[in-house]
């Protein structure tokens, strides 16, 4: 049972520990743990001028990392101002994400080498909850 919130810090762990801590220590609410389905998240940083090439590039990768089987869905996110770019990709289970590592490792940098770009972090989150979904 959740404690009033003056009891209360929500905070985040590193990736793929979110929870509560109380006076008792960590707490994670049964409703938020992992379904099985996981996601991989990559951030990037790309010269605002080439995110077209590094869009493209990470079309071709992800075709790639399609064809391993397991991966659910995959999106490319860019904030074309700043250049910032975001590779999610949801895996059906942690078999099909650990069978992935090695080749989507060369797929990001072979990615961001062809938009002269570079990895700034890649982190996998436990996937809880489709928004807006019952």
């Amino acid at each position: 049972m959740l404690r009033p919130l003056d009891e209360l810090l929500l905070g985040w762990w590193p990736a793929r520990h979110w929870c509560y801590y109380t006076a008792a220590g960590p707490e994670v609410p049964g409703a938020l743990r992992s379904r099985g389905m996981l996601a991989r998240v990559a951030r990037y940083q790309i010269d605002p001028e080439r995110c077209d090439e590094a869009v493209r590039a990470f079309q071709e990768v992800g075709a790639d990392l399609a064809k391993l089987g397991g991966m659910s869905a995959g999106w490319v996110l860019v904030d074309t101002e700043s250049g910032t770019t975001m590779t999610v990709t949801l895996w059906e289970n942690r078999a099909s994400l650990d069978a992935s590592e090695t080749r989507a490792a060369a797929a990001r940098q072979r990615a961001v080498r062809e938009a002269d770009g570079e990895v700034q972090s890649v982190v996998v989150f436990d996937v809880v909850r489709e928004l807006g979904g019952a």
